[in-house]
């Protein structure tokens, strides 16, 4: 699944008028105009773009970011750790697209002091993943 609100540098509680100017501004994007214009789709899609947003920084903050994996292979845009190094290599975007990135997504370098998790708790954490991954994957089936 595609973060098409990050594609359109626009926040994803944007109002369906600024949804329609960033697709005006972006053409190659409006074979996405149904799903965003679609108040019953689009609010499928913002259910599975919060939770992929979630599993992304959940998976980075476990250190999974690398290796081979079905999220990576299948959603590298809620996957903060190839977002930044993608964003390394591009050239840098206008203050006013980096201040949209970042109320969009939360920064995951940013340091918190928390408690690491068990073997256990990870071990868990990896399934409950995988099985919301399969729903959404699932869902963006249904919807795109």
């Amino acid at each position: 699944m595609k973060d098409l609100y990050r594609k359109l540098g626009i926040d994803p509680k944007a109002s369906n008028q600024e949804v329609a100017a960033a697709l005006e501004l972006k053409p190659e994007m409006s074979k996405y105009a149904t799903i965003l214009r679609d108040e019953e789709k689009r609010t499928g899609y913002n259910q599975a773009h919060a939770t992929l947003n979630a599993i992304g920084i959940l998976r980075h903050r476990l250190g999974l970011d690398s290796g081979d994996s079905w999220f990576l292979e299948n959603c590298p845009d809620f996957a903060p750790g190839l977002l930044r190094a993608e964003q390394a290599r591009e050239v840098p975007k206008p203050a006013s697209q980096d201040s949209m990135m970042e109320k969009n997504h939360q920064d995951p370098q940013r340091q918190e002091p928390i408690p690491g998790p068990s073997a256990g708790t990870k071990q868990s954490l990896l399934i409950v993943a995988g099985v919301v991954a399969g729903m959404l994957a699932i869902l963006a089936y249904v919807f795109l």
